[in-house]
């Protein structure tokens, strides 16, 4: 009698649940597909602090959202993470400085001042 396996349909399934994950990532080349993310342009210090935010956070940050907000004002209204002008008690500041974030460690100083210069100079 041949005795059977659960091993190839669990791993069917994991495959099929792995697949089912997140489809755009704003760190993979989504942009080719879906076109480039639009930012809003009334805060000169965004775009830099997006890439920041892109480059180092977003990428695993998928489950919070992050990749939607699109303007300093989502940020701070929406993100728990950013406090208006008060980048020192910024949760993401914070983070950055207690080396918790990111979790490589790889946000350089001048990446972090970004970070700063953004949140304390925020409309």
């Amino acid at each position: 009698m041949k005795k059977f396996s659960l091993r190839p349909i669990a791993m069917l399934g994991l495959a099929a649940l792995l697949g089912a994950c997140q489809v755009t990532n704003s760190n993979s080349a989504d942009e080719f597909q879906y076109g480039p993310v639009q930012l809003d342009s009334s805060d000169p210090n965004f775009a830099a602090a997006y890439r920041v935010l892109q480059n180092k956070c977003i990428s695993c940050h998928t489950h919070s959202n992050w990749a939607a907000y699109t303007s300093s004002a989502s940020w701070a209204d929406e993100s728990r993470v950013v406090i208006r002008g008060d980048a020192e008690n910024s949760p993401l500041i914070q983070q950055i400085r207690a080396n918790l974030m990111p979790q490589d460690g790889s946000i350089s100083s001048d990446e972090t001042q970004t970070l700063v210069n953004w949140i304390d100079n925020m409309p």
